[in-house]
């Protein structure tokens, strides 16, 4: 049986709650409507709040990065923990590059992402290694 341990944070429609069972130690966020459990990860050893990522869509904690709509697990992170998330994009740093995670695939990039614009078609915003910023869209670049 699972025995409650204590809310860490509540907000978004979620509640990011410990659980434990026999040894093993679990956060599990729930609906704050239906109360049931929507996700269930293991808990590090001293758990945090999320962080919630610019333009709302993403709360990150560790190496994971959570739906705010669904309180799904939306993205892991192997590498590094997510030091912040842009719309749907959870953000990691290794050594010498970025890694930007979406939709369960790393990407690296030697540019840095300043900015998202949510829209039908969202938009990041890069600084590139010459300082000029470039606008990227699903569908084509905007210089």
């Amino acid at each position: 049986d699972a025995v409650f341990g204590q809310h860490i944070i509540t907000g978004h429609g979620h509640t990011l709650a410990t659980w434990t069972t026999g040894h093993n130690h679990y956060l599990t966020i729930h609906s704050t409507t239906t109360g049931k459990p929507e996700t269930t990860i293991t808990a590090p050893e001293t758990p945090e709040p999320w962080k919630i990522g610019r333009g709302m869509n993403l709360a990150i904690l560790g190496p994971y990065a959570f739906d705010l709509t669904t309180g799904n697990l939306r993205e892991y992170s192997l590498h590094n923990p997510f030091l912040s998330a842009l719309g749907p994009v959870a953000i990691t740093d290794e050594p010498n590059h970025r890694l930007y995670f979406k939709n369960h695939t790393a990407y690296t990039n030697p540019t840095r992402i300043i900015g998202y614009y949510p829209s039908d078609t969202p938009i990041l915003i890069q600084r590139n290694p010459n300082g000029s910023v470039t606008a990227l869209t699903t569908t084509k670049e905007k210089p």
